[in-house]
């Protein structure tokens, strides 16, 4: 198939799954805890990938790395 018939055809479905570790650990964080880590993954946050991935590891939580962080946020996970 080429691009052209691919782009015809429209993008394939997101993916399926449970989710990633990055939204696991939202999922499990109290509701103030998880708008915070929200507002770090927002765009224009400041905040790095790694450096959220180190202020995760620096509160004791269990973490996913920051790649997960990463993908996470672009969107390209098992969430999105």
């Amino acid at each position: 198939m080429s691009l052209a018939d691919r782009a015809k055809v429209g993008a394939p479905p997101s993916r399926q799954g449970p989710g990633c570790q990055t939204g696991a650990l939202l999922a499990s964080l109290p509701e103030g805890e998880r708008d915070a880590l929200l507002s770090m993954l927002a765009e224009g946050s400041g905040w790095s990938a790694k450096q959220i991935h180190e202020a995760l590891v620096d509160e004791g939580l269990r973490t996913p790395g920051f790649k997960s962080v990463e993908r996470h946020r672009r969107g390209d996970c098992a969430c999105a």
